[in-house]
């Protein structure tokens, strides 16, 4: 008895003085242990306890890309986050595993974009507008590359390159919301060009709505603007003078420039215009445009279009001129020119014109024709690194005789023989007006087109009096005019039959042109054409003459508020041609 109750005493003091009896690698009441989850910060280190163990342990992280171990120990490791995301501590005891989850955060925005790979390299070198980033980040909405020594640039801007905004029908996308292609993402920096060289990552800071500076700096090849790619590639060396510099560039320039055409999608119909129409053009110089947006302009833009530097449309053209004649003399004057697509460059006194537009029609190019080839995998279908300027400029123009071909049967609707059919010897058409949203339905207004009965074509009624109606400049009929407002306009009178200076009897509209003496004469009605024919003295029979007292009793602005009862309808809402009246 005397003996139990000391044994019940001396185990007691045992535990008391915290001596326990281990057996292997377990401690009665106290097991191994490692704690389940921790979170450490992008670059910095954290330790985790493997707790009671005596034992060899062996550590392992399951994803070495987003932590690693940067010290360990029987019962302790460190681990130092490399990348963001999630990963695994293992602690190997014999037999035994445990593990730890660890979540690997950032500071900062900053911080995280700053712990990606990044590589750049020029979609088509060595052009300075779109760009293959390869990155490992799997968003870059925030952040842009900046090139603060950029030549294009002055003072304290700089040139910048960001994700494009839109995105393309022929590039294959592993996930076109964030607009990710294989490995990385199309970049541009069309519009704040860059020459590349050391580009600077920014990171947008939502509080302070700022783009911030990383420590991230990535090389980029030298790239150039499409002017400065001319006059180095085809003028410089050339040793002509300036004029002769800028002939040069107009020539190469006409080479290799296409126009730009709207990209439409095949599988969906446009029903605010769904067959061809005219519209009247918004430059003085044109007639009316054939339009055909018989389906809806494409979500998606076209890259290859898009990525080939030289499609130059009536304003680019002239401007890449601009940009060409500044950089080879940078004192040259330039104005606009006489018509929209042309400027005037003045140096040293002399003033040469220069201008135009890409090579080709402006008809739509259809999904249905275009091949999804920017893969950015390397395989054998993919172009996405093997793209030239003659490849490029092949593949345009391959779509371009399709885009041609679809609409051939429907333009003889709009112009040509059955066009002149259709409307006779003249008449009023409702057309659309430019310019139009896209797939909008566009404004309309009425003109006049005249059956040119001297050359057998179409003449386009501009600045002129027709029907009591007055045209303006730009083909269309302006309600509310009044001849005191245009009394130099020219005046067309309906329906006309008369004898030319060769004896030739016609029928048709003559075109009354103002002149100098304040009279207007039908001179090309009555020459028939024949400029030859006029000589000093030429008498005019007075059938081919209007003095103001005529035009006066004419009353040639009487049905200015007015619109046509009757005509032709070409605004694309029914079958080019269809009849209206009221």
């Amino acid at each position: 008895m005397k003996t139990a109750k000391i044994m019940k005493l001396f185990v007691f003091a045992l535990i008391l003085t915290g001596f326990v009896y281990m057996q292997g690698n377990h401690v009665y009441g106290a097991k191994v242990s490692m704690k389940k989850n921790i979170s450490v910060y992008y670059g910095a280190k954290k330790t985790v306890k493997l707790k009671h163990n005596k034992k060899k342990v062996q550590w392992k992280v399951q994803n070495k890309k987003v932590a690693k171990i940067a010290k360990k120990s029987k019962n302790s490791v460190t681990v130092k986050g490399l990348k963001g995301g999630t990963t695994t501590i293992i602690a190997k005891v014999g037999k035994k595993s445990y593990r730890c989850k660890v979540k690997v955060k950032f500071k900062n925005a900053i911080q995280k974009a700053g712990s990606y790979n990044y590589s750049i390299t020029p979609m088509l070198a060595p052009f300075d507008e779109f760009f293959y980033v390869k990155t490992d980040n799997p968003n870059v909405e925030n952040i842009r590359f900046v090139d603060p020594t950029s030549k294009y640039y002055s003072g304290s801007k700089k040139g910048v390159m960001t994700l494009t905004e839109d995105t393309y029908y022929d590039v294959a996308y592993e996930n076109k919301k964030t607009k990710r292609v294989k490995g990385g993402y199309i970049f541009t920096a069309e519009g704040e060009k860059i020459d590349g060289g050391t580009l600077v990552l920014q990171v947008y800071n939502k509080k302070s709505k700022k783009y911030l500076n990383t420590k991230v700096k990535v090389k980029c090849k030298a790239v150039k603007s499409i002017a400065q790619y001319v006059v180095d590639t085809y003028v410089k060396s050339s040793g002509s003078s300036f004029f002769n510099k800028m002939d040069l560039a107009q020539a190469k320039l006409e080479t290799l420039s296409v126009y730009p055409r709207r990209f439409l999608d095949s599988r969906k119909k446009n029903k605010n215009t769904p067959y061809p129409f005219l519209a009247t053009s918004p430059y003085k110089e044109l007639w009316l445009n054939n339009y055909f947006r018989t389906h809806q302009v494409c979500s998606d833009y076209l890259f290859a279009s898009d990525v080939y530097p030289f499609v130059l449309d009536s304003l680019s053209f002239p401007n890449t001129m601009k940009a060409i004649a500044k950089i080879l003399a940078p004192s040259c004057s330039v104005k606009s020119g006489e018509n929209h697509y042309e400027i005037d460059v003045t140096y040293n006194g002399t003033t040469k014109t220069y201008g135009g537009d890409g090579e080709g029609n402006y008809y739509p190019i259809y999904t249905a024709d275009v091949s999804v080839n920017y893969l950015f995998n390397n395989s054998s279908k993919d172009i996405s690194k093997k793209i030239t300027l003659s490849s490029l400029k092949n593949t345009l123009k391959n779509y371009g005789k399709k885009a041609d071909s679809r609409v051939s049967n429907d333009l003889s609707l709009l112009e040509g023989t059955k066009f002149l059919d259709k409307i006779g010897n003249g008449s009023w058409l409702r057309v659309c007006m430019e310019p139009f949203y896209v797939n909008s339905r566009p404004d309309t207004c009425y003109t006049y087109v005249s059956k040119d009965v001297v050359v057998g074509g179409a003449y386009y009624v501009e600045d002129c009096w027709v029907d009591g109606r007055y045209i303006n400049a730009n083909n269309q009929f302006c309600p509310g005019e009044k001849f005191k407002n245009h009394s130099t306009a020219d005046i067309l009178v309906k329906n006309q039959t008369y004898t030319t200076i060769q004896g030739r009897r016609k029928k048709g509209d003559l075109y009354y042109f103002h002149m100098r003496d304040g009279k207007w004469y039908a001179i090309y009605n009555y020459l028939d054409g024949d400029a030859d024919l006029i000589q000093e003295g030429l008498e005019v029979p007075d059938e081919f003459i209007l003095t103001a007292n005529q035009v006066e009793q004419m009353q040639v602005d009487i049905n200015t508020d007015i619109n046509p009862k009757s005509g032709l309808i070409y605004d694309g809402t029914v079958t080019p041609g269809t009849a209206f009246k009221y």
